[in-house]
């Protein structure tokens, strides 16, 4: 028993109720809603398979997907990073590939999923590979839906399967916000733009010059002046700074330069 190799599982609460992750030490090999049925089941077939023994704890991947899911859930994120490990039949795997693949906010059908494998009659075959998934959420098969249009079936509930396109559905139709920034370096030099935009600036600035002006929100070499969203940044440059207004030939100035749009 002491060679024998061992598993971690934690539990990690969501808005939508309780989920249990277990993983080796680099990848994540099962996230499931503790109420779904036959879980007891599936974590005895995945201690099998690995001829592992499984004990509660945290290792890099299960905080990696702790974090993640809270930003999932908050609309913070689309794309998982936490490393994840699957072994299924040639088939589990193939469509577990492409599940994965669909983007965040859409939906695809099982028969464009079975089309996808080259095997367009295999639907039911997808459908119980999509059933036989153990990653919820990350393997996003609350994406695959009917042909009709309808939800499916869905392994962690169909209220939770509802729950989670209306999620993606609303993100996706938000508009991407950014935000506007006017930073002054050590030299006196103004920099505006967006986030990206001003760390690209701010490092062609650094390599011109002998001062460092890193990009930073707070205090720092380089001095936040205003920031709101981008939508909002003519209003920044109506803001007074040092008790100093700026001047209709400031900002045109900074609008031929190509610093605000």
């Amino acid at each position: 028993m002491q060679n024998k190799k061992v598993l971690i599982s934690s539990q990690i609460e969501t808005n939508l109720g309780p989920m249990i992750a277990i993983s080796n030490e680099k990848s994540l090999l099962l996230l499931e809603f503790i109420d779904r049925n036959g879980l007891e089941k599936e974590i005895d077939l995945l201690k099998l398979k690995c001829s592992c023994a499984i004990t509660s704890g945290e290792t890099k991947p299960i905080k990696s997907i702790k974090k993640e899911l809270k930003k999932y859930f908050a609309g913070k994120l689309k794309k998982f990073k936490t490393p994840i490990l699957f072994e299924g039949t040639s088939l589990q795997n193939s469509v577990w590939k492409n599940v994965k693949k669909i983007p965040y906010g859409t939906t695809v059908s099982y028969s464009e999923i079975s089309k996808q494998i080259s095997n367009p009659k295999a639907i039911r075959a997808v459908a119980s590979a999509i059933g036989n998934n153990q990653l919820a959420i990350i393997i996003p098969c609350h994406r695959v839906i009917s042909k009709s249009g309808e939800m499916g079936g869905y392994s962690g509930g169909l209220y939770r399967k509802k729950h989670l396109h209306e999620l993606e559905k609303n993100q996706a139709n938000k508009k991407e916000s950014y935000y506007f920034y006017m930073v002054r370096c050590f030299d006196n030099s103004l920099y505006c733009g967006k986030t990206n935009d001003l760390k690209r600036r701010l490092k062609d600035h650094n390599s011109n010059s002998k001062k460092s002006a890193k990009y930073t929100r707070a205090r720092g070499p380089v001095q936040l002046v205003y920031n709101e969203p981008y939508e909002s940044a003519s209003k920044a440059l109506r803001r007074e700074y040092e008790v100093k207004q700026w001047s209709k030939e400031k900002k045109e100035e900074l609008v031929k330069s190509g610093l605000v749009t």
